[in-house]
């Protein structure tokens, strides 16, 4: 009886033992499964700042393609209004004399501007709802001020970042879902509380094509 008893106790200890183990496991398994969730997110956070930072390659090719087609327009506009006074004033026509004028202040009204380029982040929040948003061209394609176009994309609720901020904010989420604070969708009101530790809207000077009384 003292036997069985005591082969007994040992099973019993073995049984605890393995339970114990078993518990051991689950919560490493646990651990793990938790870490690769949070590795993966991270992943899909820097391929979306890779694709953001791409694209924004690809819309600064755009403006600038776009201001040397602007330069050339201007330049021979210039030109043309030169070459029209030059032949006004020897021919004394006022039809001549106006067309000149008309010429050579149109690229002083225009003065359109480029390089304005933000990650604009909609309601959805991050990361399938961030699109790099060239205000330069919406500004030239609605003959409306920067300040217009920025000031409308955010009345729809989109928050606005500089390359560079966004850069930044994709860093500090990352950190964030590495420690466990955040997790993927970042809906569009945490964002905004992660707002006051990032520089959201850097807005360097936009280049503007120079004019008459506009040189530079």
């Amino acid at each position: 009886m003292t036997t069985v008893h005591a082969d007994m106790e040992v099973l019993k200890g073995r049984a605890c033992a393995l339970a114990d183990a078993a518990e051991s496991l689950a919560t490493l398994l646990d651990e793990e499964a938790t870490r690769l969730k949070r590795m993966d997110q991270i992943e899909r956070l820097r391929q979306l700042g890779s694709d953001i930072s791409k694209d924004f390659e690809a819309v600064r090719q755009g403006e600038d393609r776009a201001r040397s087609g602007e330069s050339e327009v201007t330049a021979v506009d210039l030109l043309a209004g030169l070459a029209t006074k030059l032949i006004g004033k020897a021919s004394d026509s006022k039809s001549l004399q106006i067309m000149s004028d008309h010429l050579l202040a149109a690229p002083s009204r225009r003065n359109p501007t480029f390089g304005t380029v933000f990650v604009a982040i909609g309601p959805k929040g991050l990361p399938d709802d961030a699109r790099v948003v060239s205000v330069s061209f919406r500004a030239r394609e609605y003959k409306r001020p920067e300040s217009e176009i920025i000031k409308e994309l955010r009345s729809t609720g989109k928050l606005m970042f500089s390359e560079r901020s966004f850069s930044l904010l994709i860093d500090s989420l990352s950190n964030d879902i590495l420690n466990g604070k955040l997790s993927l969708p970042v809906p569009m009101e945490s964002l905004s509380l992660l707002i006051p530790r990032q520089v959201r809207l850097v807005r360097g000077p936009s280049k503007q094509l120079p004019g008459p009384d506009n040189k530079g």
